[in-house]
This record gives structure tokens, C-alpha cells and sequence, in this order.
């Protein structure tokens, strides 16, 4: 969520500053200035990628096993003779 909302700020606010840039000090501050924003949108990545690497290798036996599953469902099913 804190990478997402600073992901926004940066999209909305973006370098320059006001009016193009002839204001470099112009900062709309909103919560946090843009040194603080740029912090948290950086470690809330890290530890969010970290979290998902965490995760996926946890979970990893039940993904190699559901998708397994998943290729031996879609395989043709050879007929047997009788």
C-alpha cells in the first residue's frame, strides 16, 4: 500500500517544479516532502519484493504440484484398448 500511494505521489507531483520548472524549490509536501516520499517508496519495494520472494519459495512445493495438475488436465488422454 505505501508503494502504491508513493508510486501515485511521484506520478502526480513529478520533478521540476512549479509551472514548468521556474520554481525548482516548489514542493506540494503533501504528509511528507519528497526526500521522505522517495525513502518510502523505495524500502516499502524492497521489503515488498522480499515478502514475495518469501512467499513464492515457501510455497513453492504447492506450485510446482498444482501446475503439475494443471499440464497433466490439458494433455490428451490416450484411449485404452480393449
Amino acid at each position: 500500500l505505501i508503494t502504491a500511494v508513493s508510486g501515485l505521489y511521484f506520478y502526480f507531483f513529478t520533478e521540476g517544479g512549479y509551472q514548468g520548472g521556474s520554481n525548482p524549490n516548489w514542493d506540494p509536501g503533501i504528509w511528507f516532502s519528497r526526500p521522505v516520499w522517495d525513502v518510502l517508496h523505495t524500502w516499502s519495494g524492497v521489503l515488498l519484493t522480499a515478502m514475495a520472494v518469501i512467499h513464492i519459495t515457501i510455497h513453492w512445493r504447492w506450485i510446482v504440484n498444482v501446475t503439475r495438475k494443471q499440464f497433466r488436465a490439458w494433455s490428451p488422454v490416450e484411449a485404452k484398448a480393449s
